[in-house]
């Protein structure tokens, strides 16, 4: 790479949402240290709580390359799902790693607190289904109150078709009906409007 190279500043065009809103940023990065600047530039954007992806990149005078590359993170694939901000999302879930929290989960209906830790592990971690033993897991990580144990809890949500029959009779795994992914929207999209009501 010549030093004309890579002293031509690279113009990149960040995408995203803020609040129900588009929003669209233009700035030029320094070549040589590109990959830091644009790390900085959206993590910045992502304390901020702007949803983002990455546009057109334009090379000085070599034309334009095509960049769709989206933050692919567990709260950027959540508030894609759920059409929320991250940081709406961070005030009532919290994710790291392989553990899901949802805050102060005692407050709510059992069924709509394990839909919703069901719905943030498949559409926010990316997989498609939850081992039994994880799913005891994050419920104890959450401090549900439980009157019966998990596995009558989730033979409760089977019958009353939130949870895919098949996966666990089969295998003992989790999988959410559309019936449940649907009631883990409703119950999530309830709890963002109440959290931003009260701050």
């Amino acid at each position: 790479m010549t030093e004309e190279t890579t002293s031509t500043p690279v113009t990149v065009q960040v995408r995203g949402r803020q609040a129900g809103f588009d929003v669209a940023i233009t700035i030029q990065l320094s070549r040589d240290k590109f990959k830091d600047a644009l790390s900085s530039l959206l993590n910045d954007l992502k304390e901020a709580g702007l949803e983002t992806s990455l546009g057109e990149e334009e090379h000085g005078d070599k034309g334009k390359v095509e960049r769709r590359e989206e933050a692919d993170g567990p709260y950027e694939r959540l508030a894609r799902e759920l059409e929320v901000t991250i940081q709406q999302l961070r005030h009532i879930v919290g994710i790291k790693g392989e553990t899901i929290q949802l805050y102060k989960a005692s407050q709510f209906k059992i069924a709509d607190a394990v839909c919703f830790i069901c719905f943030v592990y498949e559409k926010g971690l990316g997989r498609a289904s939850m081992p039994y033993e994880t799913l005891v897991a994050l419920v104890e990580a959450s401090q549900i109150k439980m009157k019966t144990p998990v596995s009558a809890m989730c033979f409760n949500l089977r019958k009353e078709g939130y949870l895919q029959k098949r996966p666990y009779d089969e295998n003992r795994t989790i999988v959410l009906s559309p019936e449940g992914e649907e009631k883990a929207r409703r119950f999530a999209n309830g709890l963002v409007k109440s959290s931003s009501s009260k701050s």
